[in-house]
């Protein structure tokens, strides 16, 4: 990182002057035209060992279905679920190995979460916005595709409480672009939205019953993973492009105001998953990107950055699989699991825990792992 800044300093008139003539060139293109923003990233709260190999031992499933799978999810009659970049939603059949498609959505799911009441599987698909899949007739509806009069950008994570509220993410308005081969591809709105620190995620209330939803947390640098307390009087939602955990308080005496749970993280926190204990699970495919962290306070540099430079050329982070515990109560490190040498697990979006196991999947993998946890 001292580098980095040592040689934006030595270069800075340089950038300066290409960076202005970008702007000069196309007024439409300034920083407060096209969202781009300054980021102040908190200092590292902790580290984690990128050397360790702690999945070394985990079992692998479903590495010709499961492409592409962001999250995993069970119902209460013990089958599991996940869903792929083809759109399909699949039913997990660990002992076959096997796995068989029980709905299309059409578009791009990321998170999939049972509901115990709707006796159905709530979908966040990045491209058509909140679905509900029944799983009896295999029917998918349409739930939302826009909040408050905006529509759904990128449609994330999900959660829902005993009585079957719903609370999901809208990434940010960066819709995801689509790959060579015709499928969305989510990584570029990600890496773009997070290099322009821009703020448009948001945290929504949708109820089933009135139908109705509304915006609860907005101004959000990718909004991710959401995951609700054990007595639901909070929720957390990752804010993936400022390295940190938001919590929203659902209610009390704080309900409808917002803090902090955790900040300073060192990987950019993907989903978030409960854990049995109360505390939460939190996945991510990426520590921090120095070169973004060090040009997030000059939003002529990023904007020299979207101009001129394709996605292909930004430095990627070394891959690992990162998996944090995070204490429910003041954001602590309880546990982590990382590794960053298993052939197969290269990355990890979520950490699923069910009956004393963790299921780990990704969304830039094609897999399902599982390992034992202690007891």
């Amino acid at each position: 990182m001292a580098k980095i800044k040592k040689f934006l300093i030595k270069a800075w008139p340089w950038i300066l002057a290409v960076a202005a003539l970008a702007v000069i060139s196309d007024p439409n293109n300034r920083p407060d035209a096209i969202g781009i923003h300054r980021v102040n990233i908190e200092p590292l709260s902790f580290s984690l060992d990128r050397s360790r190999s702690d999945l070394s031992d985990a079992k692998i499933y479903f590495t010709d279905s499961a492409i592409g799978a962001e999250a995993v999810t069970s119902d209460d009659k013990g089958n599991f679920y996940s869903a792929n970049v083809y759109g399909e939603i699949l039913l997990l059949n660990f002992e076959t190995n096997k796995t068989s498609v029980i709905a299309r959505t059409g578009g791009r799911p990321l998170s999939i979460v049972f509901d115990p009441v709707s006796q159905g599987i709530y979908v966040a698909d990045s491209t058509r916005g909140l679905l509900w899949v029944d799983i009896k007739t295999n029917d998918v509806k349409i739930l939302l595709t826009e909040v408050d009069g905006i529509p759904l950008g990128t449609t994330n994570n999900i959660d829902v409480t005993k009585s079957g509220q719903v609370y999901f993410s809208d990434a940010s308005q960066w819709r995801p672009s689509l790959t060579k081969a015709g499928l969305p591809d989510t990584y570029q709105a990600a890496v773009f939205t997070i290099l322009a620190g821009d703020p448009s995620g948001r945290v929504i209330h949708y109820d089933p019953t009135t139908k109705k939803a509304r915006t609860i947390l907005s101004g959000l640098v990718y909004a991710n993973g959401v995951a609700l307390s054990q007595d639901e009087s909070f929720l957390v939602v990752a804010e993936c492009g400022a390295a940190a955990i938001r919590r929203v308080y659902l209610t009390g005496e704080k309900a409808g105001k917002s803090d902090y749970l955790a900040r300073g993280l060192p990987v950019y926190p993907d989903n978030i998953n409960r854990a049995e204990d109360g505390n939460f699970w939190v996945a991510s495919p990426s520590p921090l990107s120095p070169i973004i962290n060090a040009v997030h306070p000059y939003p002529l540099i990023k904007t020299f950055m979207f101009r001129f430079l394709p996605l292909a050329s930004f430095p990627k982070p070394p891959t690992a699989a990162y998996i944090m515990k995070i204490s429910a109560k003041d954001g602590s490190l309880v546990q982590s699991i990382v590794d960053s040498t298993h052939p197969i697990i290269r990355s990890a979006t979520d950490a699923y825990e069910k009956n004393g196991n963790l299921y780990i999947s990704s969304v830039k993998g094609s897999f399902v792992a599982v390992i034992p946890l202690p007891k």
